[in-house]
């Protein structure tokens, strides 16, 4: 199957662990002053309810929120750095296949992933699912397995830019085709000191099947727009 790296789905998981990655600044050292005074600009939106151990805390739910449409989260756990989440992608035939970037079929794709951090800094995530194609006779069929290592630097004690370097090993198997192996060494960095703004580039390159698969560059790009503005927290 012509498949495309889906990095979106592990990348979402990683910046959701960079605030794990960071340290807090110490109390002695004033806050710099921002104009958005967080991820809610009325703290009175948020309501009061109860975790699932039982304790109060306060969540806001976006009016705009659909079920079905977002990611379950499975597990979190704060004291040990552990995220667990399940979800699913409907990938439409929109690409250019002479291009390498589409399969002129849709694709349903359940997966998992997991996230653990290793320390304050390092981390280890997995991201396991199954592709399912709309159309057999063009397709396949197709079991996957991503995992990432990373270790994140911050600066400004966690109130400045971070800088994730990461290395994924990739692994591919269609029902009746060879597995295949890629590793993906790239770097991922916060282009906002409030680091609702990410960048990532890497090199897919093939370890295996290197006949008909070459190195890829790939890249993508992430902008939090509810906590910011997209030129907004740069300097």
């Amino acid at each position: 199957m012509n498949r495309t790296t889906k990095w979106m789905s592990i990348a979402a998981l990683g910046a959701a662990m960079l605030g794990c990655a960071t340290e807090p600044k110490p109390q002695s050292q004033p806050w710099p002053p921002v104009k958005v005074p967080g991820f809610l600009g009325d703290y009175s939106m948020l309501k009061e309810e109860k975790d699932s151990k039982g304790e109060d805390v306060q969540r806001y739910v976006s009016p705009k929120f659909v079920p079905g449409v977002y990611k379950q989260l499975l597990l979190e756990s704060n004291r040990t750095g552990t995220l667990v989440s399940a979800a699913g992608v409907l990938t439409l035939p929109t690409g250019k296949e002479e291009l390498g970037l589409g399969n002129g079929f849709t694709i349903v794709e359940p997966f998992a992933m997991w996230g653990q951090m290793i320390g304050t800094s390092a981390f280890v995530q997995t991201h396991v699912g199954y592709e399912v194609a709309s159309d057999q006779t063009r397709g396949q069929n197709e079991g996957f397995v991503r995992t990432a290592f990373g270790y994140t630097v911050a600066q400004d004690q966690g109130l400045g830019r971070v800088w994730t370097p990461m290395l994924e090993v990739l692994a591919a198997k269609p029902e009746r085709g060879a597995a295949e192996w890629d590793l993906v060494p790239q770097m991922q960095i916060s282009l906002s000191k409030l680091q609702h703004i990410l960048f990532s580039v890497g090199v897919r390159v093939p370890i295996n099947e290197r006949d008909e698969r070459k190195p890829q560059v790939l890249a993508y790009f992430l902008w939090d727009w509810f906590d910011g503005g997209l030129f907004q927290f740069w300097k």
